[in-house]
């Protein structure tokens, strides 16, 4: 369902010290967060380049949009910095050779039996 307000909200996200500061300047003077924008707003409406001009040395560096990107691999932590210890060796987990291998590559001679052919020929009919 859409919003039932007249006007679209404005979202941004100033760094809190900025605006915890701002917002202290503000109360001071007897002024509140919302209005100073709106204000701000008005202002640039009424005269825009004049009103640019006095925030050139307050603009903020552009910064990129949207979600970061992940990287490859997490940036380490300070206190992941340790080695996992080596893994244990164990003799089951060589892979055992293969004697049919051997076999199996092994270019074969049309002419030769293979095995089953041989214990066709020797086995009593």
């Amino acid at each position: 369902m859409s919003s039932q307000h007249r006007d679209p909200p404005l979202t941004v996200r100033p760094p809190a010290t900025l605006k915890a500061d701002a917002q202290k300047e503000l109360t001071n003077r007897g002024r509140e967060m919302k209005a100073f924008i709106v204000a701000c707003l008005n202002a640039l409406v009424a005269d825009p380049d004049g009103f640019l001009n006095l925030l050139n040395e307050h603009w903020p560096a552009e910064t990129p949009r949207g979600r970061p990107r992940k990287t490859a691999e997490p940036e380490p932590s300070a206190h992941s910095q340790r080695s996992a210890p080596p893994k244990a060796h164990h003799p089951w987990d060589d892979e055992a050779p293969n004697a049919f291998d051997a076999l199996n590559t092994m270019a074969r001679d049309e002419d030769t039996p293979n095995d089953l052919e041989v214990l066709d020929e020797t086995a009593p009919d």
